[in-house]
């Protein structure tokens, strides 16, 4: 069985995007390998090889085109495009909502060289359904987020929710050691960080001198490298132990044995929530505070706005001491999501 895979990875001078999009994909693609199915994928953006696609053993074929190939219309329609069984396409993203004719006519061809489509969707600004004006047609449209039944009518061809959360295998039945004192915090915000958040977080918990912990730092792919030089200096200029951990291919392990994770509120929120370690979740900006309201209202992790983040150094310090609270957070996390996603996935796709 054939499995096509169409997805957005790394950034350029149009947009920042971070690698959730591909990280999803292949996830999906490790699945199906192992039941026999071939996965090709065709990814537009860049950094491809920082991304992990290139040398990734469940790939049978790939495909990679900058932006601006997905920006001319005649070159999405010339796109040679292999028959597939299954086409799964996840490029949901602001950026090219605002070319909302190419991905008409990218879904154009894709739908007539499958024999099943599955648009993964985005919320609010980032929901092609929602917001194109032409009639997007697809098989199955797949939003595995919290609040997505708000957003999108019910239908039997519609997989909304947390329960299709797309996560790393070997997760489902963890549960969560909660020490009586947190002492390992990892800080993490994603593949890439274009409003070095990371460097604010550490700023704040330097500032709050009675703070004594291992810090981990996860510095994704597409971090700019100006960044990264701003985060080095400020660790140094605190005296503080810090380790880095670059581009890693799963976070996974880095999150379980973590007491608490700090992240930015994007997909990496699910999988620390899969994994039931106690968090607190930053949104960016107004976009990601609007669909982070109805998950924060689960008390599965700890919420703070963007614009308090100076604060963060003293709610983690109460945070830390608080072993009952991580312990229910940590409990209601792995109630939300059971790791089974993909597996419900197949099921409901009949693969």
């Amino acid at each position: 069985m054939q499995v096509q895979f169409v997805c957005t990875s790394g950034r350029n001078n149009h947009t920042d995007i971070g690698i959730g999009h591909l990280k999803r994909c292949l996830k999906l693609a490790t699945k199906f390998k192992k039941r026999g199915y071939k996965s090709d994928f065709l990814v537009f953006g860049n950094d491809i090889i920082a991304s992990g696609i290139e040398d990734n053993q469940f790939i049978n074929k790939s495909q990679y085109f900058d932006f601006d190939s997905f920006l001319n219309t005649k070159k999405i329609v010339n796109l040679e495009i292999e028959y597939s069984d299954f086409t799964f396409v996840d490029i949901s993203n602001p950026f090219f909502l605002e070319y909302d004719k190419s991905f008409y006519s990218l879904i154009k061809v894709l739908k007539a060289n499958t024999k099943c489509l599955i648009l993964i969707d985005g919320l609010g600004g980032e929901s092609y359904i929602n917001k194109s004006k032409y009639n997007i047609k697809y098989d199955f449209l797949l939003a595995p987020y919290f609040g997505a039944e708000n957003y999108f009518v019910k239908a039997k061809n519609h997989l909304l929710g947390p329960d299709f959360f797309i996560s790393e295998e070997n997760i489902s039945g963890f549960r969560k050691k909660i020490k009586k004192v947190a002492n390992n915090v990892c800080v993490t915000c994603g593949g890439s960080d274009p409003y070095n958040i990371t460097y604010e977080i550490l700023r704040s918990i330097f500032n709050m001198k009675q703070i004594k912990i291992k810090l981990k730092v996860i510095i994704g792919p597409n971090f700019y490298a100006e960044h990264v030089k701003k985060i080095k200096q400020l660790v140094i200029k605190n005296s503080r132990e810090v380790e880095y951990i670059n581009s890693p291919k799963s976070i996974k392990s880095h999150i379980e044995c973590s007491d608490i994770v700090i992240a930015t509120s994007g997909l990496t929120k699910y999988e620390i929530l899969c994994l039931g370690t106690p968090s607190i979740i930053i949104p960016f900006d107004e976009k990601q505070f609007k669909l982070n309201e109805e998950s924060s209202k689960t008390g599965a992790f700890l919420t703070l706005n963007h614009d308090k983040i100076s604060c963060l150094g003293k709610e983690l310090y109460s945070f830390i001491k608080d072993r009952d609270l991580r312990s229910k957070m940590s409990n209601k996390a792995l109630e939300l999501i059971d790791g089974q996603g993909i597996n419900r996935i197949i099921n409901y796709l009949g693969m």
